[in-house]
């Protein structure tokens, strides 16, 4: 999978949906300013970045689906629908 070229674009949309660049960037332990690079297309993104981003936003993608079913359920409690 890390074979795949991502753009700069693609990596920020990825991102975007898992916190800021700062948060990406200590995640991934590398300067802000690196993932600013990439993501404007300046330096190319290595192979474990762009395993490592599509991973964090897999599980973020997760865990945000677990958040909004809890969230429904306590609606459903709240409203005595349970």
């Amino acid at each position: 999978m890390s074979k795949k070229i991502m753009t700069g674009e693609e990596f920020r949309k990825l991102r975007e949906a898992i916190g800021d660049q700062r948060k990406i960037a200590e995640t991934m332990e590398v300067h802000p300013v690196t993932v600013s690079n990439w993501e404007s297309g300046k330096y190319a993104i290595p192979g474990p970045a762009r395993v490592l981003i599509r991973k964090l936003h897999s599980e973020a993608s997760v865990r945000n689906a677990r958040i909004e079913q809890l969230e429904q359920q306590k609606r459903e409690i709240l409203d005595g629908r349970a």
